[in-house]
């Protein structure tokens, strides 16, 4: 099965809104299955599809 990768914003403190940006690799069958499991687990507004 193919790996995408994505930048994804995950908290940066357990207490605060400071966010942090990662790279999440995953592996799909494609990129736009790929993408809906990311926004799935993280939130639409925490994925960043470029």
């Amino acid at each position: 099965m193919p790996k995408f990768k994505a930048y994804v914003k995950v908290p940066a403190e357990s207490k605060g809104s400071l966010k942090r940006i990662v790279t999440k690799t995953i592996s799909a069958g494609n990129s736009v299955n790929a993408l809906a499991q990311l926004r799935g687990q993280y939130g639409s507004s925490n994925v960043n599809n470029d």
